[in-house]
């Protein structure tokens, strides 16, 4: 397991996306959930698996909307679950997550118009370079380009 000096570490899930997930519904309302599928298991920052999530399967409006209240509410269920790490504050929370941003940005160039794709692309093309870029030409994937481009020009990703 690969210990990152300096960082919040945290036992991620490393494949922390939505087809990993499992809801239970009480009625027409999501109770709880489970992550499935722990095959990529590591201690690491926490930002890896929570920009992991974000990226390739939040909505980009929520992101681009709520991006700080879901950093907060994160920082609050990590500070329930370690309460003796008088270390872990909010603005630590962000500086690390925003330090890490160009995770977030290669999910968005390069999960999340695959995954937005109305006809998924054969994986076998693209392996031998038959598939054509037309996942990047979706409009959907543009209209998120539109919202999320800023987060990470804001914090000079690129």
């Amino acid at each position: 397991m690969d210990l990152k000096e300096g960082k919040i570490n945290v036992l991620l899930h490393g494949d922390a996306w939505k087809n990993n997930l499992m809801f239970h519904y009480n009625n027409i309302n999501a109770d709880a959930v489970t992550l499935l599928d722990f095959q990529i298991v590591l201690y690491n920052c926490f930002a890896n698996d929570l920009q992991y999530f974000l990226f390739s399967s939040a909505s980009a409006e929520v992101i681009a909307e709520h991006l700080d209240e879901l950093l907060e509410r994160y920082y609050n269920r990590l500070k329930s679950a370690a309460p003796e790490r008088p270390d872990i504050t909010l603005e630590r929370v962000k500086k690390e997550f925003f330090e890490r941003l160009y995770f977030g940005f290669l999910m968005t160039v390069g999960f999340r118009p695959v995954l937005m794709a109305a006809v998924p692309p054969d994986m076998e093309d693209i392996i031998n370079g038959k598939e054509d870029d037309m996942a990047f030409r979706d409009e959907r994937f543009l209209d998120d380009l539109k919202l999320l481009l800023p987060i990470f020009e804001k914090f000079r990703v690129f």
